[in-house]
């Protein structure tokens, strides 16, 4: 073998299971027009009809088109009502145009086809065994998925009006994106409807819902708002969509920029992937969301309606160019929604939300850590984590902080303005701050944007009387070889009796700072606030930690000395400290999180010493306290309290959280309750789901043969079986041939257990499951995701001796020094 062959099998083993680069695609026409005509035919599970598209060359010579077309057969193409040749291949259709055609050149094409998709457009219908099921078609585009129902060029960089003609059985409606053109009654007992979209689009906003909906009628001044739900529902619909007018008036105003389309549609679908889909004038919202008073604080619709209403603005008015820069999506719509709910709950809410970010972006680095634009990828979808939406909204924060309040919106009022109906990069965003503010922030997007990780602080300081000063001493202990060093203003909180506050900018690894002090200080707060999602170390005492606990004006300041106190185990009077912020704190959140932090210390304290419980009025407090009585086995007392929790209480999730620990309580008290909680409706199935938390806990043969009942088809209702298949999963260790009934449900007829039963084998399973997963990725790509994280879940799975990652860097190292050794000859 050759040197040249052994560094090219060298080199192919560096980049086994690397993903490609995925550049922006290269265009050839602009789309001006597409008009889609379809019949929606609910027995077949396919649409009938045809497309046109109207077009320009963006060459001087075009003889030959490409377009994207999966999951149909093309029957006839036309250009300008001619017939032209054409020939399809696995994922595109290939246009002959017979000759040549320039940039003066307008064309149209028309292809008549049949889809029968197995993405992008999904059908549901009832069954036998599930009769109640709603029959609905509904269309998710986004990534790149709608050229499985529609031929298309299905990429963002193009931008085109579009109209969508529906065909539908009589008892259903259709909506679709835009104005109503017309409704016709047809004599084959369908109606056909018109929609229009006159504002010009990227391709994957193309949507419409069939089903049996009513309309909720509400407006915006002119603007018609509508809300298509169940008819059941109806009485339900402003509970979860009734605050979108005041959503609008609040995005006018903070953007500059008044609502930009026709109308704004919410409909609700069933089986629906994600939480919400930000379709141009449609936002198609999962059913999960509708919810009665029973659900309420613990569930509310208000943050994923401002986010999909946030969109409109950015993701569809303005548009990411590629996937690789989506955060100008999504980080975009979660900082808008966070602002509406500070402007509607106030900025402790708001604060509690943003921790949520902070806590969702640091556990995805810490499994993937990668930046924000990312152009590697296997598919789109895998970009789409809180890489993007809670760091890109964590993002726009900083920005705020180091331009400062007027400065930062100022410049994101100049960008929407710019860019309106435009498709954009990040270097978009930071053009228009810097025309604006003056401000070069080439900085601020290498390390945040373009560069992975976060900062670490370790921060001590001493105090010179003498002086008056405070001495800060801050260095950043990040892992250099997997993060740089990070520039960022830091706020300083000292209260020495006074409350001042101070701004100190971090860029070296180690810093010393003199900021002015009259007093020895009784708090010392770095980063005040979280304004930066990074870590702190900060040797706190119990009584410094207590005291900005319960004096700490930012509620964010107060958990983390909360969850601070919870790593001093072994003293009884944190556990007090503790148990007092859990029942006194003003905010809820803190007192949840003091529960929360209460509970990490495993406390002996007496039960009776917070019976309390009971008067605590905010259920997500009390589901926090309800959990923390898991430490008390075998208490008759706790069981007691719990057991009348179940049967007085009224709010679905503390029934399911009471449950769930009378479990690890008191099994044979909880045994008594399943049967009854598994035939109790709640939002969500909450509580049913929570009964099936018995049979995984409580291992033996008759509840595993119960459990395996309840997973099956027709076991259990709809929503709840792919929880009993994830509780199944508790019996992979005694019962190894359990991972053979993931296999079988990998075929089930519902998405979301198939996918519980992929997320199982990725904890389970090994590579000889890899060509059942495959098997999934290509019948349901919906799918492909979970099947790639599965399966490199399985790689890193550790062996006994040592985990596949050392045996690939011993192998890597060996091959390597044959190398070295060849070219060395």
């Amino acid at each position: 073998m050759d040197k040249t062959a052994i560094i090219l099998i060298f080199i192919s083993v560096l980049c086994a299971d690397h993903p490609p680069r995925n550049s922006t695609r290269n265009r050839v026409v602009d789309i001006l027009h597409t008009r889609i005509d379809i019949r929606v035919d609910f027995t077949a599970e396919q649409v009938v009809g045809k497309v046109t598209h109207t077009f320009s060359p963006l060459v001087s010579s075009l003889s030959h088109l490409n377009m994207d077309a999966e999951d149909m057969v093309i029957r006839r193409v036309r250009l300008d009502k001619k017939d032209i040749p054409f020939f399809q291949s696995e994922n595109q259709v290939h246009l002959d145009l017979r000759k040549p055609y320039g940039w003066a050149d307008t064309l149209k094409v028309t292809m008549n086809y049949t889809a029968t998709p197995r993405t992008g457009l999904y059908f549901f219908k009832p069954d036998s065994t599930y009769p109640d099921r709603r029959a609905q078609a509904w269309t998710q585009g986004e990534e790149t998925d709608n050229h499985h129902w529609v031929p298309l060029y299905d990429y963002p960089n193009d931008r085109a009006t579009f109209e969508t003609i529906l065909t539908v059985d009589s008892e259903f409606e259709a909506i679709s994106n835009g104005e109503l053109v017309s409704q016709v009654v047809n004599d084959d007992g369908t109606h056909t409807f018109h929609w229009r979209e006159n504002f010009p689009m990227v391709s994957y906003l193309i949507s419409f819902a069939v089903g049996n909906y009513v309309k909720v009628e509400d407006k915006w001044g002119d603007l018609p708002i509508n809300y298509w739900v169940y008819p059941e529902n109806q009485n339900e619909a402003l509970r979860s969509f009734g605050k979108t007018p005041d959503m609008v008036k609040y995005f006018n105003n903070v953007t500059g920029v008044d609502y930009p389309f026709e109308k704004y549609d919410q409909v609700i679908v069933s089986d629906f992937m994600f939480g919400g889909m930000e379709n141009i004038t449609l936002t198609h919202n999962t059913d999960r969301t509708m919810h009665d008073a029973r659900a309420v604080p613990d569930h509310s619709s208000d943050g994923l309606v401002a986010h999909e209403l946030a969109h409109q603005w950015y993701g569809d008015m303005i548009t990411t160019r590629n996937w690789a820069n989506i955060w100008l999506n999504e980080g975009f719509a979660t900082f808008f929604s966070r602002l509406y709910q500070t402007h509607n709950l106030g900025l402790d809410e708001g604060d509690y939300i943003r921790l949520g970010e902070i806590r969702g972006y640091h556990g995805n680095d810490k499994r993937n850590r990668r930046p924000t634009v990312h152009f590697e990828y296997f598919v789109p979808m895998e970009l789409f984590d809180s890489h993007v939406y809670a760091k890109g909204s964590l993002i726009l924060n900083m920005i705020e902080d180091v331009l400062g309040e007027e400065g930062f919106w100022r410049a994101i009022r100049h960008y929407t303005n710019e860019n309106k109906m435009k498709n954009v990069e990040t270097t978009d965003l930071k053009k228009a701050i810097e025309e604006i503010t003056g401000q070069n922030l080439d900085w601020f997007f290498k390390q945040w944007v373009y560069e992975p990780g976060f900062p670490e602080y370790n921060v001590s300081w001493s105090y010179n009387q003498r002086t008056k000063t405070l001495k800060l001493h801050v260095r950043q202990t990040q892992d250099l070889k997997k993060s740089n060093l990070f520039k960022m203003p830091v706020r300083v909180l000292i209260d020495n009796g006074e409350v001042t506050e101070h701004t100190v900018w971090v860029e070296d690894q180690e810093t010393v700072f003199d900021l002015p002090c009259t007093f020895r200080p009784k708090m010392v707060i770095f980063n005040s606030g979280m304004r930066i999602p990074s870590k702190l170390k900060m040797g706190k005492s119990v009584t410094d930690l207590k005291y900005q606990l319960q004096n700490a004006s930012n509620v964010l300041d107060r958990i983390w000395a909360a969850h601070e106190l919870s790593k001093k185990k072994g003293r009884k009077v944190v556990e007090y400290i503790l148990l007092e912020a859990a029942k006194t704190d003003p905010f809820w959140g803190v007192r949840k999180e003091a529960a929360i932090a209460f509970g990490k210390l495993k406390p002996k304290i007496q039960f009776e010493d917070y019976i309390w419980i009971n008067e605590e009025h905010d259920s997500r407090v009390k589901r926090a306290l309800l959990t923390v009585l898991k430490n008390y086995k075998g208490n008759a007392g706790v069981s007691s309290f719990l057991q009348s929790v179940i049967r007085a209480d009224t709010n679905y999730y503390v029934i399911a959280d009471a449950f769930k620990t009378l479990v690890s309580v008191d099994s044979s008290s909880a045994k008594m309750y399943v049967d009854g909680l598994l035939n109790t409706e709640s939002h969500n199935d909450t509580v049913r789901k929570s009964a099936l938390v018995y049979f995984s806990t409580v291992k033996t043969d008759q509840n595993y043969s119960r459990l395996q009942e309840l997973a099956s088809y027709g076991g259990l209702s709809w929503e709840a079986r792919p929880s009993a298949i994830k509780e199944l999963g508790a019996y992979v260790k005694t019962k190894p041939k359990t991972v053979d009934l993931f296999i079988d449900f990998l075929g089930d007829k519902d998405r979301f257990a198939r996918r519980e039963a992929i997320n199982q084998l990725g904890k389970h399973g090994n590579k000889s499951h890899f060509a059942a997963l495959d098997g999934v990725k290509e019948s349901d790509p919906v799918l492909t995701v979970n099947v790639l994280r599965a399966k490199k879940a399985i790689e890193m799975q550790k062996t006994k001796k040592q985990t596949k990652k050392e045996k690939d860097v011993i192998e890597l190292r060996r091959m390597v020094d044959d190398i070295q050794k060849i070219l060395d000859q």
